[in-house]
């Protein structure tokens, strides 16, 4: 059975580097040795056999989502400084802050969930190859990190997330080889993200799930909030195109 998921993926993809460009690596699974360009795709994807509902059994269907990404953080493998492979990030920068050393890209970019576009354009990102131990993704906030305009039994509301949200990858180390595609996934699955609040009791009194508005629909936009950072998780796509569970 296909599941519905707002996916963030992270495609790593080889680019061409001159051979001066690169530095040698000494350790297996964390050569930091050549510049890997890197594509942020952000999209919903929904099932055409399965019925998404939310809390109260209503029936969703999305018809708009876009995100705001303020930044893309990579921590660096132990180990690895940003003296050694600072020079390979392209569109970003290589720095020291209260985690430890780590590469960012910052935006903000505006992307729609549904056909994966981005703007401004993420193309000309690079990084280095390796291991990395963390990867976080950052939504912007106000005035929105993430709109969804949708129906609940044909009744139209929106969700105008206005938090900043963190997602972030805390499971195996993320491996970004130089021999690329690999895609990374953040996918928080439309069935659960819905299936935890009513969002029908706010469709039948406004529509308007955001904060401080009081009643069904603030307490849907709690939920929902909440949802984003608790079910969120970085992790390697390695089936593309599966449609199992």
């Amino acid at each position: 059975m296909r599941r519905a998921i707002l996916l963030i993926s992270l495609v790593f993809m080889a680019c061409e580097a001159e051979p001066d460009d690169r530095v040698v690596g000494t350790e297996t699974g964390n050569a930091l040795d050549e510049s890997v360009a890197i594509q942020l795709a952000l999209r919903v994807t929904e099932p055409v056999d399965v019925a998404v509902r939310d809390a109260g059994g209503a029936v969703i269907a999305v018809t708009r989502a876009t995100a705001q990404v303020l930044r893309v953080d990579f921590d660096l493998p132990a180990g690895r400084t940003c003296a050694e492979i600072g020079h390979l990030v392209v569109g970003g920068v290589c720095t020291l802050d209260e985690v430890g050393e780590r590469i960012r890209f910052t935006g903000p970019w505006t992307l729609d969930l549904q056909t994966g576009e981005a703007t401004p354009s993420l193309d000309g990102l690079a990084l280095p190859s390796g291991t990395y131990r963390r990867v976080e993704v950052r939504l912007r906030g106000e005035p929105t990190s993430l709109a969804v305009d949708a129906t609940a039994d044909g009744q139209p509301f929106q969700v105008r997330v206005a938090d900043t949200l963190d997602a972030r990858f805390e499971g195996d180390a993320a491996v970004v080889p130089g021999d690329g595609p690999v895609p990374l996934g953040l996918d928080l699955p439309l069935d659960a993200w819905f299936g935890a609040a009513n969002v029908g009791a706010c469709a039948a009194v406004g529509g308007l799930v955001a904060e401080d508005v009081g009643g069904a629909c603030e307490a849907a936009y709690d939920t929902l909030t909440r949802a984003v950072e608790r079910l969120g998780r970085l992790e390697h796509d390695d089936d593309d195109g599966d449609d199992s569970p």
